[in-house]
């Protein structure tokens, strides 16, 4: 098989998963309960599948200028899943309403600190320099899904659905910080094997996040139709 043959085989798996994830999420009633998340999971094919479309159709600037606004565009849903699993969590964790501001506040504070530590130890590389922008909204994932699995267990059963979506958010978030790594330290080496064939682990771990949702999202119907400012939990205020 051919590397193109192989990357557009690679490419209709991804955009088949993809979208059969889509109709479980709709068929478990889950779409409804989370927007974002769900608006996130439709964008994704539909950007794979124009950018796909257009390839050698349009002149190349206006190729790069088209996936450089569909980026944008990704890493705003990004933050908008994020903010919309974080502001559930919170409101179910039976936190005061001063604690809950000082955590929303807290986690988007260590995301930019770590962002900002990883670039300065990372070489210098006007190549292929990391996107801080990305690399903020996946450490916001990882410290996200850390606070999520540390959550109490007398917290609502319902916030097990949101600590799987975060799971699989945060391992691939993880992943791409280490991808991240490899590929500006690839760069400034010159090391071409590397930077190639790192490009791959970040498609293929998609593909198991998305097989992963597949298997494991359900919903705790009757606790995700009450508002998480109403479910009642053992936890106090504080």
């Amino acid at each position: 098989m051919t590397r193109l043959a192989f990357n557009n085989s690679f490419w209709a798996l991804g955009l088949v998963l993809q979208c059969g994830l889509l109709a479980l999420l709709f068929l478990r009633g889950i779409a409804t309960k989370l927007p974002n998340f769900t608006l996130m999971l439709v964008f994704y094919p539909l950007r794979s599948a124009l950018l796909f479309l257009l390839f050698r159709h349009i002149d190349y600037s206006a190729y790069v200028s088209t996936y450089d606004a569909l980026s944008v565009a990704d890493l705003f849903l990004q933050l908008l899943v994020a903010t919309e699993i974080a502001l559930y969590l919170v409101r179910a964790s039976g936190l005061s309403a001063s604690r809950r501001g000082d955590l929303l506040f807290l986690l988007p504070c260590l995301a930019l600190g770590a962002t900002t530590l990883l670039c300065h130890l990372l070489p210098s590389s006007p190549r292929v320099p990391p996107d801080r922008m990305q690399l903020f909204n996946w450490f916001a994932m990882v410290f996200l899904c850390l606070w999520a699995i540390a959550l109490p267990k007398p917290t609502p059963e319902a916030t097990s659905l949101f600590r799987r979506i975060l799971l699989g958010l945060a391992s691939y978030g993880f992943l791409g910080i280490c991808v991240t790594a490899v590929r500006t330290l690839a760069a400034a080496n010159r090391d071409a094997f590397h930077f190639a064939k790192s490009a791959y682990i970040l498609p293929i771990a998609w593909l198991v996040v998305v097989l992963y949702w597949i298997a494991i999202l359900r919903p705790h119907t009757d606790q995700l139709d009450t508002p998480p400012q109403l479910i009642e939990s053992p936890v106090p205020s504080v």
